[in-house]
């Protein structure tokens, strides 16, 4: 429960370079265990590398890969300016039908290609859209995943 009281008092800001941060915690944190990575999986320098790094040192891994439902499922329409919450810059884009559709389809694809490359190392993935209660995920999601018993 501290844990997770120390999480829910966290902020999310900035950009993180992933495979770095991976990378560090393998080399400096001590014994081998299992490794949460809670995280929405945006990081432009990747991800494999930072897994193979906890791995290598024996880690058992899981991903707790959360998205928000505005992530998941957009409720946009028309021409619009998005702005990049972690690098502050924008995009503008026609937001029609067709267009959600591509945004569905890759997301989709997306997911797939991260849970199929965790099944292939041995690493749980687990998606998780942010309105699911921490119960439930701990409960439910990491249960099914293998995490917990």
């Amino acid at each position: 429960m501290r844990m997770l009281q120390w999480l829910e008092g966290q902020e999310a800001k900035g950009q993180t370079d992933l495979n770095a941060g991976l990378k560090d915690y393998a080399l400096r944190g001590g014994r081998p265990g299992l490794a949460v990575l809670i995280t929405d999986m945006f990081s432009p320098e990747g991800y494999q590398d930072g897994l193979n790094a906890l791995q290598g040192r024996g880690h058992e891994v899981t991903i707790l890969h959360l998205l928000s439902a505005d992530e998941i499922e957009p409720e946009l329409a028309g021409d619009i300016r998005l702005v990049d919450s972690e690098t502050r810059q924008p995009q503008d884009v026609t937001i029609d039908g067709a267009m959600r559709d591509l945004y569905a389809r890759r997301l989709r694809e997306w997911r797939e290609e991260l849970g199929s490359y965790c099944l292939s190392r041995d690493v749980h993935y687990v998606a998780i859209d942010t309105s699911t209660a921490w119960e439930n995920v701990i409960l439910y999601a990491l249960r099914r995943a293998g995490v917990v018993r």
